[in-house]
């Protein structure tokens, strides 16, 4: 990786010093690509049980794109997999929706338990997320702490792999409020980046 960057900066000073090619030109053809690269690297990394938003710290400090300042660009470049998702699971989180309203959904069992459960769910997350926004984007939106909780997340995973599986749930339907509450004060630690949910 360190060769493609020296690679990459000569080829950048090369470029600024010729005077016939404009620096403006220069600078948007490198933002664009950059922003390519972290597309890339999303797309990657969304659907791994890796952490994106960490990569993307991480590709971004790599690449001298890193600032606490486009922390909010990241949730632009993660758009896109957030809409996948959504498209993804759109016929489950209809069905969800109107177990919740109405009380039944087609081949669900207990229509109303999923709407709750993601309910549930979602809230401590949106009240750490809402509450400490600020905080979270200072101390914790740097490659340090990335690297470090994937380190810590790796070994974790590694851990909870060896242990014996305990089924707690056949359908996430099935999922109770207090595994669902217990699910969601987990995800908070998924506002550290480069912990994966």
């Amino acid at each position: 990786h360190y060769q493609h960057y020296i690679t990459y900066n000569n080829t950048l000073k090369t470029l600024l010093t010729n005077r016939s090619v404009s620096r403006k030109a220069i600078v948007d053809i490198i933002l664009l690509i950059q922003a390519v690269i972290m597309g890339i690297v999303e797309g990657i990394t969304e659907f791994l049980p890796i952490s994106s938003t960490g990569y993307l710290i991480l590709s971004a400090d790599v690449m001298g794109f890193w600032t606490k300042e486009k922390v909010d660009l990241f949730v632009v470049v993660q758009l896109g997999a957030i809409l996948a998702v959504i498209y993804d699971y759109w016929g489950r989180l209809w069905q969800a929706l109107m177990g919740l309203l109405t009380g039944k959904a087609e081949g669900m069992t207990n229509p109303r338990q999923l709407g709750l459960s993601l309910i549930v769910s979602t809230i401590p997350v949106m009240i750490v997320g809402f509450t400490f926004a600020d905080e979270i984007k200072a101390y914790l939106f740097n490659p340090i702490v990335v690297a470090i909780m994937l380190i810590i997340g790796g070994l974790l995973i590694f851990y909870v792999e060896k242990r014996p599986k305990t089924v707690i749930a056949e359908e996430a339907e099935d999922v109770s409020i207090k595994t669902a509450l217990m699910i969601g004060l987990f995800q908070c630690l998924a506002l550290i980046p480069g912990t994966s949910r």
